[in-house]
């Protein structure tokens, strides 16, 4: 069931964004003056400029701005006053085109010399360096050219500039670059430093480019060079074009068909709708922000102080500016607040369902010796759909033994609606774990909340069983094991020996996988040592040669051995790999995996020990016949105890049923053993449908007495069905007399049930619980690395609470997350 988030409130009218205090761009950029490519009006009051200086100050308003409340002209205070005739940019109307601007201009000052010889004046006067459009000083007075001063009257603006654009063309000297219009502002790209090419926005050329109207120049930058359009720039992947008249613009529109940064964007925009008709009806939600904040902290593991550094809150506003700030306090709260509303919303789930639940728990130890106990729900919905959620990770009191634990796990199901719900419960071997199962069986048992009287409730987790089956067969090579381990070791020590020892790979052409060493409680990290250390065999005898202080080098009876035993290994691994899945059913392949490995045992013992009785077995076949007895005896031990478990879930398999238990379990013990265990798995699963089936019945009873009608004249009929139907074979009788389905087909054992659930109503329910039972505690031991990153050597001081509200949090959103992707 997916964790929902609380519904969003109806947006309430928000007061204007506060702006921070950095420089604003009025004028062409002022929120009333349409934008080049806009289609209406932009919201708003004004652009905010990210630093000073990188922005142009008075972009196309022939230099006047206001910056801080105070107008500006060229980058500096106008002394003008709201009388006066000037452009006061930056206020609520529409500005005028700079074109009709300069002709109105022209028309009023014609003739005018006293105007003439004002602005004469005003050109010998001044002498300073006045910053271009892009923001940077143009040459000095001294270098040929006087930058003229503007004043706040239009006319005297327009005169100012031509005597100045007359002085310069006299002097010879460069033009001053004028502002460009509102269309042509853009951000300074790699054209800008080209000292052959000019930008589209740039306006140094000599020669005014024509106007571009391709629909192309949409999707391109323009390039010139002295006026005239040499190249075109791709605005998405920046790949430039010949874009000269005699070249056209054909092979530019080809490009844009197959770039791949545009199709990324344009299925992005598909995706997300078409942004004219979202934008309207778009509204800022507070809360849905605060929400998706605390997503970000909690998905990626980051401290709750993110929210306190300067850059995060630059970076909000930059994209928001009504986001309000919080503190590391205020997050936290969100966190605490956000684990108990989903935490309600799931137990309210459970109080309700149908369905029974599995657990899966293991213990863990914090690098503050601190120990946590992580439990994991399982269960299968009733649409079918196999659902996992880490519920409780809780702080254990010390000592950590089967007590405190016990309280904790009563606690848990007590707190969750969970106690009448438990079907089955995974766990290792630890004498701990097998103390608190018990205490808990009896508890339980008591109220009358268990099937089979609790002997499904202990599920042995079976990679923990297949890794102590394992370390007690390594037992007998552990000199090997370890020669082979501190050679890996030991060429990964130093730099130097890596580089000598990949020289020396590379040299004899041998794959350039660098084993890593194993962890020694890990068996199948130990397989992956030895998976990889073996293709390097002779690199390591050639090192051994070349260096003396590698003493550890395996010998080649050694290495043969080791060869021999990863053949015996590999099934093991195997069904690990198999049995360790979480989004997928698992109990009904325990059975399959265990046979496998079994079934290897059994050959690799007979042929050995015929070997040996015949005096032809070397010294490498009596130590693999020593390793194998090893497992064997080990097996066994645990077979006994988990067989009940391992049988019952493969009866729902369509493909086997009775017939495959029948046939194999002979490979697993005595034929009187096997008539034992056959029974036991057929009596209790008789036992375990009539349960089910008595609810069943239950519930129908009491649905028909909702809708029974004392008038009824048919009421006799119902009850002599009733009757005849008990009488008659049951569901199980009729589903394990249809036909197998065949062996080799693949079979999604969820569907198979979900189709049959209306043919099977009885067993399609327990088959539905039986499939939720996880084989392994691989699902409770993933959230330990999560844990360790979590309560790091630098968040060591965060409350238990906290640190269980990050786990489960994280790990609801990821199953959320996951669903929405089916």
């Amino acid at each position: 069931m997916a964790a929902l988030p609380p519904p969003a409130p109806e947006a309430s009218p928000l007061p204007p964004p506060v702006l921070p205090s950095t420089p604003s761009l009025l004028g062409c950029l002022d929120s009333t003056a349409p934008r080049a490519g806009d289609g209406q009006q932009q919201a708003g009051t004004a652009m905010e400029a990210t630093e000073p200086g990188l922005l142009p100050a008075a972009a196309g308003t022939y230099g006047v701005g206001r910056v801080g409340g105070q107008e500006v002209v060229d980058g500096e205070p106008n002394p003008g006053t709201d009388g006066d005739r000037g452009l006061k940019m930056g206020g609520g109307g529409k500005q005028p085109q700079c074109k009709n601007m300069k002709q109105n201009q022209r028309k009023k000052l014609n003739g005018s010399s006293l105007i003439k010889e004002k602005c004469q004046k005003v050109v010998k006067s001044q002498d300073k360096q006045l910053p271009d459009y892009r923001g940077r000083n143009t040459k000095p007075a001294s270098a040929g050219l006087r930058s003229p001063k503007l004043t706040s009257s239009p006319g005297v603006n327009f005169l100012v500039r031509s005597a100045a654009a007359k002085r310069a063309k006299m002097a010879g000297s460069p033009k001053t670059p004028q502002p460009p219009s509102c269309s042509q502002i853009g951000s300074p790209s790699l054209h800008d430093l080209s000292p052959d090419t000019t930008a589209a926005n740039s306006h140094a050329s000599k020669r005014k480019p024509r106007k571009l109207i391709s629909d192309i120049w949409r999707e391109a930058e323009p390039i010139y060079k002295d006026g005239k359009l040499v190249q075109g720039k791709c605005i998405h992947c920046h790949q430039i074009f010949a874009a000269s008249r005699d070249t056209g613009t054909s092979h530019m529109k080809r490009h844009l068909k197959v770039c791949e940064a545009k199709t990324s964007m344009d299925d992005m925009i598909a995706k997300m709708g078409r942004p004219d008709e979202i934008a309207p009806n778009w509204k800022y939600n507070p809360k849905l922000a605060r929400r998706k904040l605390l997503k970000l902290v909690v998905m990626n593991e980051m401290p709750f102080s993110l929210v306190e550094y300067t850059a995060f809150r630059e970076f909000t506003a930059s994209l928001n500016p009504w986001f309000e700030n919080i503190s590391r306090t205020t997050i936290k709260n969100d966190c605490l607040d956000s684990f108990k509303y989903h935490g309600d919303l799931m137990k309210e789930l459970f109080e309700n369902a149908s369905y029974r639940v599995s657990l899966t728990g293991d213990m863990w130890t914090s690098n503050q010796k601190l120990g946590y106990l992580c439990l994991t729900c399982h269960f299968v919905t009733d649409d079918w759909k196999l659902h996992k959620y880490i519920i409780r990770f809780v702080m254990l009191e010390t000592p950590h033994n089967s007590v405190n634990m016990f309280n904790s796990v009563l606690n848990t199901l007590h707190d969750w609606n969970l106690e009448d719900k438990l079907f089955s419960f995974t766990l290792d071997n630890a004498a701990v774990n097998t103390a608190m199962v018990n205490s808990l069986r009896t508890n339980l048992k008591k109220k009358g909340f268990l099937v089979l009287e609790g002997k499904l409730l202990h599920f042995r987790c079976a990679t923990h069983v297949l890794n102590l089956i394992v370390q007690d067969g390594l037992r007998v090579i552990k000199n090997i094991i370890n020669n082979i381990r501190e050679s890996v070791k030991y060429v990964g020590s130093s730099q130097s020996r890596i580089e000598k020892f990949d020289a020396i790979i590379i040299q004899e052409g041998l794959p350039t996988n660098t084993p890593s060493p194993d962890v020694a409680s890990r068996w199948n990290s130990t397989f992956l040592m030895l998976q990889a250390a073996l293709p390097l065999r002779s690199a390591f005898l050639s090192l051994e040669n070349q260096d003396k202080e590698y003493t550890f080098a395996p010998l080649n009876s050694e290495w043969d051995l080791a060869e021999a035993v990863m053949k015996v290994l590999e099934v093991f691994y195997t069904a690990t790999e198999t049995l360790s899945g979480s989004k997928y059913p698992t109990s009904h392949l325990y059975f399959y995996q265990l046979w496998s490995i079994k079934n290897l045992l059994n050959k690799e013992g007979s042929i050995l020990n015929r070997k040996i009785e015949r005096n032809e077995a070397s010294v490498q076949d009596k130590t693999i016949a020593r390793m194998v007895e090893q497992m064997q005896t080990k097996f066994n031990q645990y077979w006994q105890e988990t067989y009940l478990s391992a049988c019952i879930p493969i009866v729902l398999d369509p493909r086997y049923k009775y017939d495959f238990l029948e046939f194999l379990l002979n490979d697993f013990g005595s034929e009187k053993e096997a008539e034992t265990w056959m029974g036991e798995v057929k009596n209790n699963m008789q036992k375990l449908f009539n349960e089910y089936n008595k609810e069943v019945e239950s519930q129908r009873d009491s649905d028909t007495q909702e809708v029974e009608d004392d008038n009824d004249p048919l009421a006799e009929w119902d009850q002599y069905m009733k009757s005849k139907r008990q009488q008659s074979s049951n569901e199980l009788d009729q589903y394990l007399k249809e036909q197998l389905t065949p062996r080799k087909e693949k079979v999604d054992m969820l569907h198979w049930w979900k189709t049959k659930s209306e043919i099977y109503p009885v067993l399609s329910k327990i088959a539905r619980d039986v499939l939720a039972i996880p084989a392994s505690t691989v699902p409770s031991e993933s959230a330990f690395s999560t844990g360790g990153r979590v309560i790091s050597d630098y968040r060591s001081s965060l409350a238990p609470t906290t640190v269980e509200s990050l786990i489960c949090l994280q790990d609801w959103f990821k199953a959320a997350d996951a669903r929405k992707n089916e």
